[in-house]
């Protein structure tokens, strides 16, 4: 079930609209709160974006034939036309108890801008302990590694973030920090495939010592938490962080709230810049 509304802030190139945007979730007794509360929320970003800019819908026929038959194959492809830029104050969360599990139904209120133009097309993939596996895994078992495969066709900036649902903190794990300074972005080549956090698949001539690979764990028994990439073709700063992060290596942290406002900024400013979500469940 989903309710919106919207109101348009501003007639440009790339139109951008306030709006407001709910959903209901059935959960069956599998998923965890967690999981629903984002499930929730994304789905519910998702029908106020297609409220206010409408989804493109293609399909695509093609025929085969053989000597004794001729199939048809259609294929139908969706795509929003729109982006969430900004969330404006704390999404709210109902919640109530159904037969088979529960349900949750999230509002949400934010800012969504109209694509106007073809965003790059970006292969990511998060991998659990194989950095050659071939499909993705994002369901991760308490201190197995994880590892991200990016690709882009176009030369340009990235910076992973990880934001740890239990803290509340959001921490930059790439690029990795080597020194007091703390890069904002790593520049990755056109078409040239990396495997990150992984000192086994390091590009030839990087420094491996700098890498830094990582395991997940959870304090409780299923925990969910987000990796945000953000990508553009043009250089990105970053939030300020603490000084005294700046003489330990450790990833730098902000609070999630310090991170959206920074985030919505940086992508008010550069029509360009795409963000990738992926929610990793890990358990014991």
């Amino acid at each position: 079930m989903c309710l919106v509304c919207c109101s348009t802030l501003a007639a440009q190139a790339q139109k951008e609209k306030t709006v407001t945007g709910s959903h209901l979730v059935q959960a069956p007794l599998t998923m965890t709160p967690q999981q629903a509360d984002e499930q929730a929320l994304l789905r519910a970003q998702t029908a106020a974006i297609d409220s206010a800019f409408r989804t493109n819908i293609i399909s695509m026929a093609s025929t085969m034939l053989t000597e004794s038959s001729q199939s048809i194959y259609m294929e139908t492809h969706s795509s929003l036309r729109g982006e969430w830029v900004k969330t404006i104050g704390k999404p709210r969360y109902r919640r109530g108890f159904t037969e088979n599990g529960f349900w949750v139904e999230c509002t949400v209120k934010g800012v969504v801008r109209e694509i106007v133009n073809a965003k790059v097309p970006l292969e990511v993939a998060v991998l659990c302990n194989d950095v050659e596996g071939k499909t993705e895994k994002l369901d991760f078992k308490d201190g197995e590694n994880m590892y991200l495969r990016f690709r882009s066709p176009v030369t340009g900036w990235l910076a992973v973030w990880f934001y740890d649902n239990t803290s509340d903190m959001v921490s930059l794990i790439l690029p990795y920090k080597a020194s007091d300074d703390i890069a904002p972005r790593t520049m990755v080549k056109a078409d040239q495939e990396y495997t990150f956090f992984s000192k086994q698949k390091a590009p030839k001539g990087s420094n491996v010592r700098e890498i830094l690979e990582y395991d997940l764990h959870c304090g409780d028994q299923t925990e969910t938490n987000t990796l945000i990439m953000v990508f553009s073709t043009k250089p990105f700063t970053r939030p300020v962080v603490d000084s005294e992060q700046l003489n330990r290596r450790v990833a730098p942290h902000v609070s999630y709230e310090k991170f959206n406002s920074w985030l919505s900024r940086a992508q008010s400013q550069d029509k360009d810049m795409q963000v990738t979500y992926r929610s990793i469940t890990i358990s014991k």
